[in-house]
C-alpha cells in the first residue's frame, strides 16, 4: 500500500484521461448508432475513419495512458518521470484528437486535419518520452515493463505513419497507393501499441486479481518477441519491398504470441486463489478470449489478398469492429472497475488510515449493480452488431449498436460516481 501511494503521479493527471476517455466512448457509440450504414461499404470512407479514430485514440489510448501512469511507476517501484510531460501530453492529445476526428467527420483534408495529426504525434512522443524515462530509472525492469515500453515505440511510430498519411491525403507524395500505408498505420498500432501493453499491464493484473502465483514469465517473453519479429518483419517488407504477400507468415508470428499470452491467462486461471469471479473480472476473462476473432479475421483477408469482394470488405469492416469495440473495448469496460477505484481509495483514504475511522472500501466507490447492467447490454450489443457487419442487416446494427450505447451510458455512469466521490469518515 505505501509504495502505490509513494510512487504514485498526481491523481487529477489520471482521473483526467478516464474522464475524457469515458465522454470519448460515449460520443463514438452515438456516432456509431447514427452511422450504420457506414459498415455495409469500404472502410476507407470519413464517418468510419472519424470513429475509428476516436475510439483508438480518444477511447483506448486515452484510459491506456491514464492507467499506465500509475501502473509503471508501481511494477518498478519508482517514480513516475515528470507529472509536467503527463500534463502536457494530454494538453495535446485531447485537442489533437478532436480536430482529427471533426476533420475525417467533414473529410476536410486541410490545415485543421494536419494540424490535428501533428499535436496527435507530439502528445505519443512525449508520452513515450514519460515512459521511457521512467522505465530507465531502475536497471531491471522485468517482461511486463519492457512491454509496456516497447509498445509506446510503436505508438510513436504509428504516430508517425499517422502524420504522412495525412499530409499525403493532400500532397500525394508517397510512392505507393494509400491505402497499402493505412494498412501499415492499423496493423502496427492494433498488435505493437494495444497488443503489446495489454499483454504487459495483464501480466500483472490478472495474476493479481485472481489471486494467484505465477513464478514463470517464460510465456510472456515468448509472446513479446513473436510479437515483435512478426511486426519488425511486416513492417520492412510494406516498407522496403512493398508487399503484403507474406504477411500471413508474420500473422503466424504474432498469433504464436497471442497463443502463448492466452496459455499464461489460462495457467493463472488454473493456479488462482479465487475461482469466483466479480463481474469486472468475468468481462476482462471473456475480453482476452475475444483476441482469437480479430486473429482469424485477419487470416481470412490475406487468403483473399485485396481482391476487394463484397466478403472481403466485409470482413475488414468485422476485423476493426472486433478489436476497438470487442476486445479492447470489452477488455477495458472490465479492467476500469479493477483498478480506478483503487487509485482513487488509495489516494484519498491511504493516508487517512490511523487517523480517523471509515468502513469505505474500494467497491464501494462505485455501483456494482450498474456494471452488470453494463455488460448485458455490451455483450448482445457486440454480438447483434457483429451479426450485423457479417450478413449486412440493418436491423441488427440498429439493436446492436443501441446496446452498445446504453453500455457507455452505464459506463459513463460509474466512472464519473468514482470521479466525484468525496470522502466519508465516521
Amino acid at each position: 500500500m505505501n509504495r502505490t501511494t509513494t510512487q504514485a503521479p498526481d491523481l487529477r493527471l489520471i482521473l483526467l484521461h478516464y474522464g475524457a476517455g469515458a465522454i470519448a466512448l460515449l460520443v463514438a457509440s452515438i456516432f456509431i448508432f447514427l452511422s450504420v450504414a457506414v459498415f455495409k461499404g469500404h472502410y476507407f470512407q470519413p464517418r468510419l475513419l472519424a470513429i475509428t479514430h476516436l475510439l483508438a485514440l480518444g477511447w483506448g489510448t486515452m484510459i491506456i495512458t491514464g492507467a499506465s501512469y500509475q501502473l509503471l511507476p508501481v511494477l518498478l517501484d519508482v517514480n513516475l518521470y515528470s507529472n509536467r510531460l503527463g500534463y502536457f501530453t494530454f494538453a495535446t492529445l485531447l485537442p489533437g484528437v478532436v480536430l482529427l476526428v471533426c476533420s475525417f467527420w467533414q473529410f476536410d483534408i486541410g490545415w485543421c486535419m494536419q494540424l490535428g495529426a501533428i499535436l496527435v504525434l507530439l502528445a505519443l512522443c512525449t508520452y513515450t518520452v514519460n515512459m521511457y524515462c521512467t522505465a530507465r530509472i531502475k536497471k531491471e525492469q522485468g517482461i511486463a515493463a519492457e512491454c509496456l515500453v516497447t509498445a509506446t515505440i510503436w505508438l510513436t511510430l504509428t504516430g508517425v505513419l499517422g502524420v504522412l498519411l495525412v499530409f499525403n491525403l493532400r500532397y500525394a507524395f508517397l510512392p505507393e497507393i494509400h491505402l497499402h500505408y493505412l494498412q501499415l498505420h492499423a496493423h502496427i498500432g492494433i498488435a505493437g501499441w494495444f497488443l503489446l501493453l495489454i499483454i504487459g499491464v495483464g501480466t500483472k493484473l490478472l495474476p493479481m486479481f485472481l489471486l494467484s502465483e505465477i513464478t514463470s514469465f517464460r510465456r510472456i517473453q515468448v509472446a513479446y518477441y513473436c510479437i515483435n519479429a512478426g511486426l519488425v518483419l511486416l513492417l520492412a517488407d510494406s516498407l522496403f519491398f512493398h508487399t503484403y504477400e507474406r504477411a500471413w507468415i508474420y500473422g503466424l508470428f504474432i498469433l504464436t504470441g497471442i497463443g502463448s499470452f492466452l496459455y499464461f491467462v489460462a495457467d493463472a486461471y488454473k493456479k488462482a486463489g479465487r475461482k469466483k469471479m466479480d463481474a469486472p473480472m468475468q468481462q476482462s476473462m471473456v475480453a482476452v478470449g475475444s483476441m482469437l476473432l480479430p486473429a482469424l479475421c485477419f487470416f481470412g483477408l490475406k487468403l483473399w489478398n485485396g481482391r476487394m469482394l463484397t466478403e472481403e470488405i466485409q470482413l475488414a469492416n468485422l476485423y476493426g469492429y472486433s478489436i476497438f469495440m470487442g476486445f479492447i473495448t470489452m477488455l477495458i469496460l472490465g479492467q476500469t472497475f479493477k483498478t480506478l477505484p483503487y487509485i482513487v481509495w488509495m489516494q484519498r483514504y491511504q493516508p487517512l488510515i490511523g487517523k480517523v475511522r471509515t468502513h469505505t472500501l474500494p467497491r464501494d466507490l462505485y455501483n456494482e449493480r450498474w456494471v452488470r447492467i453494463q455488460l448485458y447490454c455490451y455483450m448482445p450489443g457486440y454480438l447483434l452488431s457483429l451479426a450485423g457487419i457479417a450478413f449486412s442487416v440493418s436491423w441488427l446494427l440498429w439493436t446492436g449498436t443501441a446496446g452498445v450505447v446504453a453500455t457507455a451510458v452505464f459506463y459513463n455512469l460509474n466512472v464519473w460516481k468514482i470521479l466525484f466521490h468525496r470522502v466519508v469518515t465516521q
